[in-house]
């Protein structure tokens, strides 16, 4: 196993608006690669872990000089969305031969952050259609996507679930139509909620790049089986893509109060396979 030296960032913006500084972001790569990018050495023989992950770029190396790099996979915590850029081209410039960028991730999103409550735990059971029915989906691209790499423009694919159909009308901003004639359930362009509008039509991309998402997690049941099946009731887990970061904790308040059953929410940021092939 690689040996690991310990590193530190002086300051973390998190996509959820907060800033960490130095003593909350304590972290170990693999040695020797300052090179490649220049982290700050961990002071102090006490770190404080954080509740999330820090968004990375994961780099696979293949330098024609250094043979103890082949093949070496490592991750570099990037500090700032804006620093994506700089450090895409400093880690290829150092012999990497394809970087992937993973996005900040929170199981948990505490209800009460930074002294503001942004919703409540419910712990009724969400009721679904009938037991053992795949749910239709509504699928399409996001048309109004703000992708953190600045000057894309991409156009992410999602496909969710519209049962239940009133949390599906909070995720849109507008019920969900059927196209009577596919039976299908289709973009209209007319979606004002968490996801924006969305398009129908394949969009190309070279790289494979995934929205940012809130995750629903909670425990459901069916209208049509026993008192006594209700009382087993069935893990329940939606991803809400987001346009922009700055609808994670307005689309977090608008689900909490117009649905019940939702008892915590996560988060997912933009991840994009092969992000050396955009920037």
């Amino acid at each position: 196993m690689a040996s690991k030296d310990k590193k530190l960032i002086k300051l973390y913006k998190s996509d959820l608006g907060t800033e960490f500084d130095q003593k909350l972001v304590p972290f170990s790569i693999t040695s020797k690669m300052d090179d490649c990018i220049q982290y700050d050495d961990r002071v102090g023989a006490c770190g404080c872990p954080v509740p999330f992950e820090m968004r990375h770029l994961v780099a696979t190396f293949d330098p024609d000089e250094q043979k103890d790099r082949k093949c070496l996979i490592v991750k570099f915590p990037v500090p700032d969305v804006a620093d994506i850029p700089d450090y895409v081209d400093k880690i290829r410039q150092c012999g990497a031969v394809c970087i992937d960028l993973i996005g900040e991730a929170w199981s948990i999103i505490p209800p009460a952050y930074k002294q503001t409550n942004y919703y409540s735990p419910s712990y009724d059971l969400i009721t679904l259609a009938e037991a053992g029915k795949f749910s239709p989906k509504l699928s399409g691209r996001m048309k109004e996507y703000a992708s953190d790499i600045s000057g894309q423009v991409l156009l992410p694919k999602l496909a969710i679930e519209v049962d239940p159909i009133e949390l599906a009308t909070l995720i849109f901003g507008t019920a969900p139509t059927k196209n009577e004639d596919s039976g299908l359930y289709e973009p209209t362009e007319q979606e004002a909620g968490c996801t924006g509008k969305l398009v129908k039509q394949d969009v190309c991309s070279l790289s494979d790049v995934t929205a940012r998402y809130i995750t629903l997690r909670g425990n459901s049941t069916y209208a049509d089986i026993s008192e006594k099946q209700k009382k087993l009731p069935k893990r329940f887990l939606r991803k809400v893509p987001l346009k922009t970061k700055q609808d994670i904790f307005t689309c977090i308040r608008d689900i909490s109060q117009g649905f019940d059953g939702i008892q915590c929410f996560g988060y997912q940021g933009e991840s994009i396979a092969r992000i050396d092939l955009l920037v």
